[in-house]
């Protein structure tokens, strides 16, 4: 009998209390419209971020071209100098070997490479050049 009491009173808890359905609110047009402007705001604020870390990562790109080509502009007046030098000095070895290793810099290896012989040349048993050539895979 106490089975069938409580059994009862269970089947009364359950039709007093409110259904699911009744818990979950319904989505309304306007609360859609106010969840897209939320989710769109999060999207542009991501995509805001994005762009600015793009930006900065420009600027410092930018600003280490500049110091390169200053660098390389440094490097070119230096070369010029030494190539006139070698001009009015033609037997002057440390004038070539400074072609040499500033050609190399830039990027010129067959000029590097020829301005190298030149020294040796002028000079068999010059050191630094020997070494400078085999580190710098020019001999």
């Amino acid at each position: 009998m106490k089975k069938k009491v409580i059994a009862s009173e269970h089947k009364k808890e359950v039709k007093n209390s409110p259904s699911i359905s009744r818990m979950i609110p319904e989505l309304s047009k306007e609360n859609i419209f106010y969840i897209k402007i939320i989710v769109a705001s999060f999207i542009s604020g991501i995509l805001l971020m994005a762009i600015s870390l793009k930006g900065y990562e420009l600027i410092k790109l930018r600003d280490e071209l500049v110091e390169t080509q200053s660098q390389r502009s440094q490097l070119s007046t230096q070369l010029t100098y030494w190539e006139n030098v070698a001009e009015d000095y033609s037997g002057y070895r440390d004038a070539y070997f400074s072609i040499a290793v500033l050609s190399f810099q830039l990027g010129d290896k067959k000029k590097a490479r020829e301005s190298l012989i030149e020294a040796l040349a002028l000079d068999p048993q010059f050191k630094e050049g020997r070494e400078f050539g085999k580190k710098a895979g020019l001999l």
